[in-house]
């Protein structure tokens, strides 16, 4: 009981992380699960923006 009651109190609050640590974390990861979904979502993203310059170019 009295550990449950000593580890109430030593709540640790998360670290605030500044505007541009996300990207700097996600370009610099060895992590091969970070790799992989940046890799897909860069994909799709530019799966997108293809599809929609191919969209823009009947109407050039």
């Amino acid at each position: 009981m009295a550990a449950v009651e000593a580890s109430r109190g030593t709540a640790e609050v998360a670290p605030r992380r500044t505007p541009g640590s996300t990207l700097v974390r996600l370009l610099t990861t060895t992590d091969h699960e970070t790799i992989g979904t940046t890799y897909l979502v860069t994909a799709f993203a530019f799966f997108l923006v293809g599809g929609v310059l191919s969209l823009l170019v009947p109407a050039g």
